[in-house]
């Protein structure tokens, strides 16, 4: 631990969650995009409906995927933000 700074192993590693979460999105959002063009003739096998399926992932699936990732993202990022904040108070009062 650093003696000038006490904080600093916190503020490392709530910048490393950060990341983490950052990342797990893009790479998420990514599978999303690039799997569901590359693999639509394939999931064409299978109907939603009467729509096959890899026109319905292209048109609304992926969107849904989209905003649960947000959604996961900001509710991560709450819970994260929500213990450092906590930790920061009991370190320093």
């Amino acid at each position: 631990m650093d003696q000038k700074n006490p904080e600093r192993p916190s503020e490392t590693s709530y910048w490393r969650r950060v990341c983490l979460w950052t990342l797990l999105g893009l790479v998420l959002w990514f599978g999303v995009t690039f799997g569901v063009s590359w693999w639509a003739h394939a999931l064409d096998v299978w109907h939603v409906g009467r729509m096959p399926a890899g026109y319905w992932w292209a048109t609304q699936g992926a969107i849904g995927v989209y905003l649960l990732i947000i959604v996961v993202h900001g509710w991560g990022m709450d819970r994260l933000e929500r213990r450092v904040l906590t930790e920061a108070d009991e370190r320093h009062g």
